[in-house]
């Protein structure tokens, strides 16, 4: 959720809920999927303020609980046994959560976050843990090329 201009009253509502995660890179508030109905309740409750809120079609989240709920009970993946420490450590709670789910889903995902969230981390964290398939090819953009390699040499072990 983000909102601007600042909103006191938004920030009381918003933090009346307990699963409530502040991104403060992003000034933005994350929610389990699971509380989307809470969330737009306690915002539509609001009077002092008007709001505009952009809601996720019932049919996609329908699919996304149903999804999520299938996929209760596979084991979560020990990252701390297929990657480096220094690569572990250097994921924020949120990025963690991406690379377990990219892990459980065999690599097999769309990265999507907001510029500037740690796309590029995420995807050597994925990569890094089916590092028995390697050797690595990263395609990307000439403008980020210079990223990529400051990442991967910030992060991966140098073998010579």
């Amino acid at each position: 959720v983000q909102f601007t201009p600042f909103s006191q009253s938004i920030l009381s509502a918003l933090k009346t809920i307990p699963s409530r995660i502040y991104i403060p890179k992003i000034t933005a508030w994350s929610f389990p999927l699971e509380d989307i109905c809470t969330v737009e309740n306690v915002l539509q409750s609001l009077d002092d303020v008007s709001l505009e809120i952009e809601k996720f079609s019932d049919h996609v989240v329908k699919t996304l609980l149903t999804y999520r709920k299938s996929n209760v009970g596979l084991n979560e993946p020990n990252l701390e046994k297929h990657i480096e420490k220094t690569l572990v450590d250097a994921f924020f709670p949120y990025q963690r959560r991406g690379v377990i789910y990219g892990v459980m889903r065999r690599g097999r995902l769309l990265l999507a976050d907001e510029m500037g969230l740690g796309k590029s981390i995420q995807a050597l964290g994925i990569a890094r843990y089916f590092k028995c398939d390697w050797p690595l090819l990263i395609i990307c953009p000439s403008s980020v090329k210079f990223s990529w390699l400051n990442v991967c040499m910030s992060l991966l072990p140098i073998k010579d």
